[in-house]
């Protein structure tokens, strides 16, 4: 049985939340290593807390785990991570 499957997740009811927090830290920091990690960790808390809340997010599960996610604000795709072979899609 195929248990791959998107779901939208909106503003401060997001379930997993914890998982998309960890994949958009990852990535940003696999992704733009020429930046230092402190920045991305510094940002944490407002993408948690400021920009996650006011998106429209979906996430990509294999198998009943997150792999990836979007969020879009304003209908303007803003953010697509998925860290797959360390790589930002």
């Amino acid at each position: 049985m195929n248990r791959n499957k998107i779901n939208q997740v909106n503003g401060t009811k997001m379930e997993n939340i914890d998982q998309i927090i960890k994949i958009w830290l990852e990535c940003n920091i696999k992704s733009h290593y020429f930046i230092s990690e402190d920045y991305w960790r510094s940002n944490k808390e407002s993408i948690l807390n400021e920009y996650l809340p006011k998106s429209k997010t979906f996430t990509y599960k294999e198998n009943n785990e997150i792999k990836g996610f979007i969020s879009s604000m304003s209908n303007d795709l803003l953010n697509k991570k998925t860290c797959e072979n360390s790589k930002h899609i």
